[in-house]
């Protein structure tokens, strides 16, 4: 069974640009914060084996949330997950007896890494 670690921060929202205190109009233009999430490669990790997997966001986007998923045994201990720049990274160790893929993931939204 395939086991997922999420890890995010933020939500999607919508507000009118005339400020929140002051009502909606029709044909107001709203700003909208969009998420895209994006998926790194897949690497395999032996039995015993420590390693790591970085997605980056696309250029203009940062990751405000993240995370990593095994396949198949569950066997892989989640070591780090965090934010670096414009990329997401993960951490883990297989502490089973066969091969697991790790894999991470970023929820990436406009902005400017820091």
């Amino acid at each position: 069974m395939p086991v997922i670690v999420a890890l995010t921060a933020g939500t999607g929202y919508a507000f009118a640009q005339n400020g929140p205190d002051e009502p909606n109009a029709p044909g107001k233009k709203i700003q909208q914060t969009v998420y895209r999430q994006v998926f790194g490669p897949n690497v395999t990790l032996q039995p015993g084996q420590e390693g790591g997997v970085t997605v980056e966001c696309p250029a203009g986007q940062v990751p405000t949330g993240g995370g990593g998923g095994t396949g198949t045994t569950g066997n892989l201990n989640f070591d780090f997950s965090y934010a670096s720049g414009r990329s997401w990274i993960i951490r883990g160790k297989n502490f089973g007896n066969a091969a697991e893929d790790l894999r991470a993931f970023a929820v990436c939204t406009a902005g400017v890494a820091a």
